[in-house]
């Protein structure tokens, strides 16, 4: 199946040939080799962040040209946390977690539109518009994203945790507290990828007890590598069967 689609074949091999994944030197250059390398849980998040990225790809704007790759870095760096959190300090299925990741950054993406499509002072640009942009998506895109995942029929569970985001307490359910991690985690990767924070600053505001020391130190050395995008990484070619 994955043979006959070759965009899909080709987000396979960018992600079993990403530092997160790939362990050894040689390349990974064939599909079976990817499969082993990722396993179902990588498999599941090569097709969801497949299906996520025709909508971050059509988001351009010349006004805001970095919010949308910011918004899918922030998202695929938020749920590679949120996926070791959920396994390690939780002990709960990871998968959910990703996806409610991806979803999370897709109803900003979509909240983003929306705003400047309906208000006139955020389709103008510059500093005032930025501001109204940022205290909406503080306000409203952890709702959208939950109504967003009524739409798409999620479990109650689901549901819940990204409820969870928009109020200002501590999340109640485990995979409402890997979300807030794997978003919190996230923006700390994207702030230091982006010259705003040093190494020290990324541990430091980690929340302290969610992961042992040696969970919280491989996690941070994986997000603080340089972002590899899905969309525009180079991959090697693929011997399809």
């Amino acid at each position: 199946i994955i043979a006959g689609d070759p965009a899909l074949v080709d987000s396979l091999l960018r992600m079993a040939n990403s530092a997160f994944y790939r362990l050894s030197p040689e390349p990974v250059e064939s599909i079976e080799r990817a499969v082993a390398v990722l396993g179902s849980d990588g498999l599941r998040s090569v097709i969801a962040t497949a299906l996520m990225q025709p909508i971050f790809n059509s988001a351009t704007v010349t006004d805001f040209p970095h919010f949308p790759q910011l918004v899918w870095e922030h998202a695929l760096r938020s749920a590679q946390a949120a996926v070791v959190h959920a396994a390690v300090a939780e002990r709960i299925e990871p998968f959910t977690a990703e996806v409610l990741s991806l979803i999370s950054g897709l109803a900003e993406i979509v909240l983003f539109r929306a705003v400047r499509e309906r208000c006139p002072s955020a389709a103008t640009g510059g500093p005032t518009a930025a501001a109204l942009i940022a205290a909406l998506m503080h306000s409203h895109a952890a709702s959208l994203a939950q109504r967003i995942g009524k739409d798409w029929q999620l479990s109650e569970a689901a549901l819940a945790a990204l409820l969870e985001q928009s109020r200002g307490a501590e999340p109640a359910s485990p995979l409402g507290r890997s979300l807030k991690f794997g978003r919190l985690a996230g923006a700390l990767a994207v702030l230091y990828a982006n010259g705003r924070i040093d190494k020290a600053a990324v541990r430091s505001s980690l929340p302290p007890g969610m992961l042992s020391r040696a969970h919280s130190d491989t996690l941070v050395t994986k997000l603080l590598q340089p972002f590899q995008d899905p969309r525009t990484s180079a991959s090697p070619g693929a011997r399809r069967r």
